[in-house]
Order: structure tokens, then C-alpha cells, then sequence
């Protein structure tokens, strides 16, 4: 939110409570005054009560609690809300099985097999690329943009080529 000009941080959070107490520890009120972002409590993870487009969207922390349906409502919601050529990265825990949580599960935690996001992904009209990037939870990152743009990103992060020690590898539009 730091690094945004005012009015263009947007967030979605199913625990109001988790926000209020992030403000508060995390970044101040000041900062929410100086920037004013606009959130939504939901969690059906749908994006489109901001009626806008986004240029990227990130779900770091979101996936990992949320059950399949509401990933199926999210992906939906930012098939409809990420501007053409935007990117989504997100971020799951990998698993053999899927989670079988049909609500909202904080701070229970949901895995996903990887194959099932993608089909998920699919069904929704976007492509979606796995990541090999280190995350402090042990996550896995995934990057998803639209598949009509018939743009595939490939993307090569591993924790010996982080930008600080190596080169990352994007493609040349970026």
C-alpha cells in the first residue's frame, strides 16, 4: 500500500476483525488516511462490488483458507476484473488431496492440488503458470492472466536467482 498512489489499493478480507488489527500493528492509521483504500469484507472473494479493473492482483494469504468454491467465485471475479494483459499472482499450499472446507476456514488452513487450480483457472478463461519461488510460509506461487490474450508468461524465480543475486527471466513486454 506504501508504494501506491492514494485511492488504488483495493483489498478483500473475510475477517474484518484480521484487517482492523493489521491496521493497527502493521501500518497505522495515518497511513490509511494518507492513502485511502477502499475494502470489502467478503468472503466470497468477489471483486466486482469495486467496479473497476485491475492491472494486477495479489492473493497472498487468502487461498490458503479459502475452500473450492470460494476459489471458483475469486477466479471468476478476477476474470472479469484484471484488465487485459493484467496479472494475478497468488499464492496456495500445495497438497496430494484437495481440501474439502466448503466455507471460509480461518485460521484453519486448506491445501490444493495444483492441477485443481488449474482446472479452476480454465474454467474461468485464464491461463495460469505455476512459479518456482521461495515463500516464507512455504507456499506455492502461481501467476494467472487471461487466456484469450493468447500470452503465456513464463517466468523463471528460484531462491539462487533472486534479483539481488542473479537475473530473473521475464518476458520482454515487461
Amino acid at each position: 500500500m506504501i508504494y501506491l498512489n492514494p485511492d488504488r489499493y483495493f483489498g478483500i478480507e473475510p475477517e474484518e476483525w484480521c484487517l482492523r488489527q493489521g491496521i493497527e500493528a502493521e501500518v497505522g492509521s495515518a497511513l490509511i488516511s494518507l492513502k485511502r483504500p477502499q475494502f470489502s469484507f467478503n468472503a466470497d472473494l468477489n471483486a466486482s462490488q469495486f467496479n473497476c479493473q485491475f492491472d494486477y492482483i495479489i492473493a497472498a494469504g487468502i487461498f490458503m483458507h479459502a475452500s473450492k468454491t470460494q476459489l471458483k467465485t475469486c477466479l471468476t471475479s478476477v476474470s472479469r476484473s484484471l484488465r487485459t494483459n493484467g496479472i494475478f499472482v497468488a499464492a496456495f499450499l500445495a497438497g496430494d488431496s484437495d481440501s474439502i472446507s466448503t466455507d471460509w476456514s480461518y485460521p484453519e488452513i486448506q491445501y490444493y492440488k495444483a492441477s485443481t487450480l488449474h482446472s479452476l483457472a480454465e474454467q474461468c478463461g485464464l491461463d495460469l503458470v505455476l512459479i518456482d519461488a521461495p515463500h516464507p510460509l512455504g507456499h506455492q506461487w502461481i501467476v494467472l492472466t487471461h487466456a484469450k490474450d493468447q500470452r503465456h508468461i513464463t517466468v523463471i524465480i528460484t531462491s539462487d536467482s533472486m534479483p539481488s543475486r542473479g537475473k530473473n527471466t521475464f518476458p520482454s513486454n515487461y
